[in-house]
C-alpha cells in the first residue's frame, strides 16, 4: 500500500485511542498518570525494584488492549504488534498473563516474607482483574474501548494499594 493508505489506515486505528482518552478525561488521565508514577516511585525506591513489575504489567495491559483492538488496522498498516504477527488469540493470552501478574506477584513477595502482609492489599481488585479479562476475551472493536478504560482504572486502584501496602 501507499503511505497515504497507511496513513489513513493508522489513523483510523487512532479513532479508538481518541475515543477511550476522551471517556477518560483530561483530568483523570492526568490525574491517573501521576498517581502510578508516584507509587511506582514508592515501590522503586523503598523495595526492591522487583516490586514494581506489578504495577508495570497492568500498565502494558493497556497497550495490549490496545493492540487487540486495533489488530485488523495495523495489519494494514504494516504495524508488527504481537496480536498482528501472532494472532488475536496471542494478544489474549499476553493480557491475561499480565493482569495474572499484577495479582501474583504480591502474593510471592508476601509468601518469601519480603514483605508484610498488606502487600495483599492490590488482591482487593482481584474481581476488576478477572471481569476485565473476560471481557477482552468476549469483545472486539470499540467494545473494548470500556476494557481500555477499566484497566487504566484498575491501574490507578491497584497501584495506590500496592503502595499502600508496601509502605505499612
Amino acid at each position: 500500500p501507499t503511505a497515504g493508505v497507511r496513513l489513513r489506515v493508522a489513523s483510523r486505528a487512532s479513532e479508538g485511542s481518541r475515543a477511550a482518552a476522551a471517556r477518560l478525561g483530561l483530568p483523570l488521565a492526568t490525574a491517573l498518570t501521576a498517581a502510578v508514577g508516584a507509587a511506582d516511585h514508592v515501590l522503586m525506591t523503598v523495595t526492591s525494584p522487583a516490586l514494581h513489575t506489578a504495577v508495570r504489567a497492568l500498565a502494558t495491559g493497556i497497550l495490549v488492549v490496545n493492540n487487540v483492538r486495533d489488530r485488523e488496522t495495523d495489519v494494514g498498516a504494516g504495524k508488527h504488534t504481537l496480536p498482528v504477527r501472532f494472532g488475536r488469540t496471542a494478544g489474549l493470552l499476553e493480557y491475561a498473563g499480565l493482569v495474572a501478574s499484577a495479582y501474583v506477584i504480591p502474593l510471592l513477595i508476601v509468601v518469601t516474607r519480603a514483605a508484610s502482609p498488606w502487600a495483599l492489599l492490590p488482591l482487593i481488585t482481584a474481581p476488576i482483574g478477572l471481569r476485565l479479562v473476560r471481557r477482552v476475551w468476549s469483545d472486539s472493536g470499540r467494545a473494548l474501548n470500556a476494557t481500555l478504560v477499566g484497566t487504566a482504572r484498575l491501574l490507578f486502584v491497584h497501584a495506590m494499594l500496592f503502595a499502600l501496602g508496601i509502605a505499612l
